[in-house]
């Protein structure tokens, strides 16, 4: 992922807290529902985790070559 590739490259880390904290604002007030606030937080929580967790393993293979 081109993300994941300029982080490595720009020396960022993998784990935003800010970064994350902003985007789950977004997408709350992004909002029409039917959803409440609490299952849209929960949804992309578990959306970025996973994402996060690709970056690693990327990060870890380019690493390794």
């Amino acid at each position: 992922n081109k993300i994941g590739h300029v982080k490595q490259q720009l020396g960022l880390p993998v784990y935003d807290p800010a970064r994350e904290k902003e985007v789950l604002e977004n997408v709350i007030q992004a909002n029409p529902g039917p959803l409440p606030p609490d299952a849209i937080q929960r949804l992309f929580e578990r959306v970025i985790d996973e994402t996060r967790s690709l970056e690693r393993q990327k990060y870890q293979r380019r690493t390794k070559q």
